[in-house]
């Protein structure tokens, strides 16, 4: 077996009888001094590297620099020297290490991304832009989230209860617009005012007393001097029939020099106060000539004050006004003719009004006495029936006018089911009374006429039509004594408008009884 052995200069492995170490070409042994000097690069103290120049002591024998070997002047290979293990670990520990390093940036970079987009984000405007776009329903899913987070949003707010408003829902449009306006926020006003006109389109508004308690509130707090609220206050006071609140927001906006002129004349009127009323309408009609509103209402009051000439006048020359107002004016010009006995001229008024408001059953009803005055009964009985099949305050008096017009054709029979109807429908006055006894005279029941008289003279004293019935009846059963009397109070109550009470007819027939009772 092959001896080896160790160099003593780089402990490379070598055969015990080699002379020099084939790894760094250092001697593998020392030779018996010969007295020949040893080869030795420079001089016994210093010298330099023959490669790189750089110094090296006498005894070194590898250059620290450049690791050429002093003593041959080989100069080592280092691609195959072998790389120690741990330096490879600590390289892979590296790379590892700066690769994780890259990937947790890249991880927080989106992350920080994704959070700075989400804070610089704006959801009112992204919402506006969606709703704009055609999809109300994602921008207002986008707005309740975001209400959610931050509820104090007044501008999130009022852009939901906008996107409510377009898309007809009132009732939530109405909420948004209300929170916004109790809570005090920058459009509080505006919020008030829209959160009233979403409540007005929604049929059977019963928050109308509220949205009034929450204008006055506004106003009280931080708007008493806007002259607009306190217009609508006051008319939505004369709306909910609040007159005495009306009156004292009227004043406010008078001492304002800010009352419609006409405002002040229909709150005296739904007073009570119908001088201070007819004054004050006199007065706006004076200062606005041209304003037909002011007419109209002055023509009211004058019907309500039994001033039927004047009421007619005045109605006669409105022309310029809204389908709505105009078809009121219809409606009481054709009573007011009825009243003055212009039956014909009254009718087409009456049809006007009828059509223009074909809902209205105080506008039926008069359209249906119209049609019936003018004789065209068998048209006012279609009109009567069908206000009297429904439920409205003027079935009633539906079934008691068609009583009068089945007595007027002899069919006794429906009269008097139709006058019962209308008792039970509580029609229970003097007239019901009057008819219902003239349907038992006509059924030969004198008795039960009589009773059906008296009753209504119980009711109503100053009825005239009963007492002329009454009168006829007992003259015609031979009381003719206590006959005449009744028909005497007939004719002293006909003097307040003898031509509808026939008094000059009833007056000869008054003459007549008393001849014949002389003889």
């Amino acid at each position: 077996m092959v001896n080896m052995i160790n160099c003593p200069y780089c402990g490379g492995e070598m055969t015990a009888d080699a002379a020099i170490c084939p790894k760094c070409g250092g001697p593998a042994k020392k030779e018996v001094d010969s007295g020949e000097p040893q080869p030795f690069f420079g001089d016994s103290n210093t010298s330099t590297c023959p490669i790189c120049n750089t110094r090296v002591g006498a005894g070194d024998i590898v250059c620290i620099q450049c690791g050429v070997n002093l003593l041959t002047g080989q100069k080592p290979d280092r691609a195959k020297e072998p790389v120690p293990p741990k330096r490879d670990l600590q390289s892979a520990a590296t790379i590892l290490k700066t690769v994780g390093i890259v990937f947790l940036v890249m991880i927080c970079g989106g992350a920080l991304f994704l959070l700075a987009t989400k804070l610089l984000h704006d959801p009112v405007k992204d919402a506006r832009q969606i709703a704009k776009m055609g999809d109300p329903e994602e921008a207002s899913e986008l707005l309740r989230d975001h209400l959610q987070r931050v509820p104090e949003d007044f501008e999130a707010q009022f852009l939901l209860g906008q996107i409510y408003w377009k898309g007809e829902q009132y009732d939530r449009a109405g909420e948004a617009f209300e929170s916004i306006a109790r809570q005090g926020g920058p459009r509080d006003r505006d919020a008030a005012l829209l959160a009233l006109l979403a409540s007005e389109h929604i049929s059977g508004n019963e928050n109308r007393k509220r949205q009034v308690t929450m204008l006055q509130s506004l106003i009280q707090q931080r708007y008493p001097d806007d002259v607009e609220l306190l217009k609508v206050v006051a008319l939505l006071q004369g709306v909910e029939k609040e007159y005495r609140g009306q009156r004292d927001t009227t004043e406010i906006l008078e001492a304002m020099d800010a009352a419609p002129p006409i405002l002040s004349g229909l709150t005296y009127i739904m007073t009570g106060k119908m001088e201070k009323a007819v004054e004050s309408l006199q007065d706006a009609m004076d200062m606005l000539p041209k304003d037909e509103r002011v007419a109209v209402a002055l023509g009211f009051v004058q019907k309500i004050r039994g001033q039927k000439e004047s009421c007619t006048a005045v109605l006669e020359q409105v022309k310029d006004v809204s389908p709505e107002t105009e078809a009121l004016v219809k409606m009481q010009l054709g009573s007011s003719l009825m009243q003055r006995g212009e039956d014909g001229k009254a009718l087409p008024f009456l049809t006007v009004a009828k059509e223009a408001r074909p809902e209205d059953s105080q506008c039926m009803f008069l359209h249906a006495v119209g049609l019936q005055q003018n004789k065209l009964l068998d048209e006012a009985l279609v009109a009567f029936e069908k206000i009297a099949s429904g439920s409205g305050k003027f079935a009633g008096l539906a079934s008691l006018q068609m009583a009068v017009i089945y007595l007027e054709q002899g069919n006794y029979d429906q009269a008097g089911s139709f006058v019962r109807r209308a008792g039970e429908e509580g029609i229970t006055s003097a007239r019901q009374a009057t008819v219902l006894g003239r349907v038992y005279v006509m059924q030969g029941d004198m008795t039960r006429g009589e009773q059906a008289y008296r009753r209504a003279v119980s009711i109503k004293a100053d009825y005239p039509a009963v007492r002329l019935e009454l009168g006829l009846l007992l003259v015609n059963r031979g009381s003719v004594e206590e006959g005449l009397k009744e028909l005497e109070r007939y004719l002293d109550l006909a003097v307040s408008n003898p031509v509808q009470y026939r008094a000059n007819e009833i007056d000869v027939l008054v003459d007549q009884i008393k001849k014949t009772k002389q003889q």
